[in-house]
């Protein structure tokens, strides 16, 4: 009974808050063929224009690798303050806990702009924006696995002598590399799409082109990038899965082979370091840097606690709506797709080829999405929640196709042993078995999406990222400060939610 209030609730919220948005069947069916108007313009790409796009594409992998690689890092050296079960120290654990929490609700367009004034433009800006933006979703991943980790191995070690450091090293830490190397891979798949929109914001890489051409009109160039991105993100796919799969234990690697491994991406990750430049980096654009970020803690209170329409409570409750509704609509959409995309449910042939449209659809970034469904919905946060959708319905799908692949088939087995039909083997083994896990991808995605946020402010998709982005663009740092509150705190207070149950299904 508990569970079906919750479930009632939950429904009853996703269709307020889509009701909120505007959302209309009837518009949809007037204008939905509107969606393919920009679209139909790109195909077939302009393939002459593929040579000039491979340099770029070179900078937006390296800015990708090398971003997530230096957070990555960066969360496993910090994380073990954040974890009161390593550290001993919950005091320090809370307030190392506060600093990345803080940090995690930045969105890496707002932190490569600030960046911008101090580095310059370039693809040194687009690194280190990722690399903050990697360390703070990686560290909190990280504390929580440390968090859950029975510390036995680890106070037992400590206590026979070995350094707190050392007994680390040898116990949670082996524990944690397997899940904190599959998360790592998401995050680099997730920071290509990234790197490709701070071009808006002159960090180098395809994201410069991409919106000089999408300011153009280009849009068969437009095409050609998309197709470059999709062939990366394909092949970031194949190399997680091979990785993912050694991690797991399926296909497991010699010392050796693990050795080499581990050689081969630090030197990767030398040779993008070496060619990046610092020589835009100036004392004048730092000073200017800490300017803006004097002026953001300085927020314009009247626009910070203002009820009316215009003010920062009324546009993060329309960006709350925005991003549940858009996040029911995708993961509702994706539980069937992730069906036919796991291996355990379907042949082989057709679960690669699921797994290769929800590909297709990560692929395309925030800002190409949005520009689509504003061709729908116009201007406003009906286009907002039809963007959200979109994009979590590719990264929901992805997500549950992990939980259902990692099920224990022995339940499974036995019904359909005993005859039960496919509808009962999916209502008494499967259902019950991942619908934590899957509630806390939904929840984690939800969590992405209000982050993602500023991102609709660039094609005014509604919500607190158009007045953010126009404050930031007219240096008006107090609003941008109010702005950046209002976002901080609700981020923070889903993502308390999202911790809590996705606690519970790793428990289980």
């Amino acid at each position: 009974m508990k569970r079906r209030v919750w479930t009632a609730l939950v429904i009853a919220a996703a269709l307020a808050s889509a009701w909120q948005c505007g959302f209309s069947f009837s518009l949809l069916a007037r204008r939905g063929g509107q969606f393919f108007f920009i679209l139909k313009k790109m195909v077939p790409p302009d393939w002459s224009f593929v040579p000039t796009l491979i340099e770029p594409l070179r900078q937006t992998a390296e800015m990708a690798f090398l971003g997530t690689s230096l957070g990555a890092l960066g969360a496993l050296v910090f994380a073990p303050v954040c974890s009161a079960a390593v550290s001993r120290r919950p005091r320090a654990a809370l307030l190392a806990r506060t600093l990345v929490n803080l940090l995690r609700t930045v969105p890496a367009l707002v932190l490569a702009l600030a960046l911008s004034f101090w580095l310059g433009t370039g693809s040194l800006t687009g690194v280190a924006a990722l690399a903050l933006y990697s360390f703070g979703i990686l560290a909190r991943l990280a504390w929580e696995a440390m968090d859950l980790d029975p510390p036995s191995a680890l106070d037992a070690l400590s206590a026979s002598g070995c350094g707190r450091a050392k007994a680390f090293a040898r116990t949670t830490l082996i524990h944690i590399m397997p899940g904190f190397a599959a998360n790592a891979l998401y995050v680099l798949e997730a920071n290509v799409r990234h790197a490709a929109i701070l071009g808006y914001v002159g960090a180098g890489g395809l994201g410069l082109i991409l919106s000089e051409k999408l300011a153009w009109r280009e849009y068969p160039r437009v095409g050609a990038i998309l197709a470059l991105l999709c062939a990366a993100v394909l092949l970031i796919e194949w190399l997680s899965a091979r990785l993912r799969a050694a991690l797991n234990g399926d296909r497991p690697l010699s010392l050796a082979s693990r050795r080499a491994v581990c050689l081969t991406l630090a030197a990767a990750c030398a040779l993008c370091a070496s060619r990046l430049s610092a020589q835009n980096a100036t004392a004048a654009g730092f000073r200017v840097m800490c300017g803006i970020f004097g002026g953001l803690a300085r927020p314009d209170t009247a626009l910070l606690f203002n009820l009316a329409h215009g003010g920062v409570p009324a546009l993060m409750a329309e960006t709350v709506c925005m991003a549940f509704a858009g996040t029911a609509l995708g993961a509702a959409l994706a539980l069937p797709l992730a069906l036919f995309a796991s291996r355990r449910f379907v042949p082989a042939g057709v679960a690669g080829i699921t797994r290769a449209g929800a590909v297709l659809l990560r692929t395309v970034p925030a800002v190409i999405y949005g520009l689509l469904f504003i061709r729908v919905a116009g201007p406003g946060p009906f286009a907002g929640l039809l963007t959200f959708g979109a994009l979590s319905l590719g990264m929901c799908i992805k997500l549950f196709t992990g939980v259902f692949d990692e099920l224990n088939v022995r339940p499974i087995e036995a019904l359909r042993a005993t005859g039960c039909s496919r509808a009962a083997v999916l209502a008494r083994a499967v259902w019950p078995a991942s619908r934590a896990a899957l509630g806390a991808a939904a929840l984690y995605r939800f969590d992405v999406n209000l982050r993602e946020a500023s991102v609709m402010g660039l094609v005014g998709a509604g919500g607190i990222g158009t007045t953010l982005l126009f404050s930031m663009n007219g240096c008006n740092w107090p609003s941008a400060g109010a702005c950046l509150i209002g976002l901080s705190v609700t981020v923070l207070a889903a993502g308390a939610v999202s911790s809590r149950l996705r606690k519970r299904a790793l428990a289980k």
